[in-house]
């Protein structure tokens, strides 16, 4: 899935990646990945792209701008 997620972002989506921290626990696997997104349509889309990966169950926005 990792392999699969990178890809898609970097490539597909053509976002680059600020930041990549992932966690596993007995065959569950929790990350958080940091991308710089212009606007609320490339937002929904990168979105709906991460969902429709296999082994993805789920995806949320976390805004972190102060």
């Amino acid at each position: 899935v990792k392999q699969k997620l990178t890809s898609l972002i970097s490539t597909e989506l053509a976002k680059n990646m600020r930041g990549f921290n992932i966690q596993g626990n007995e065959g569950t696997f929790e990350g958080i990945i940091s991308l710089l997104i212009m606007n609320k349509d490339q937002l929904n889309v990168a979105i709906k792209a991460i969902k429709q990966l296999e082994g993805v169950s789920m995806v949320e926005r976390v805004d972190k701008r102060k």
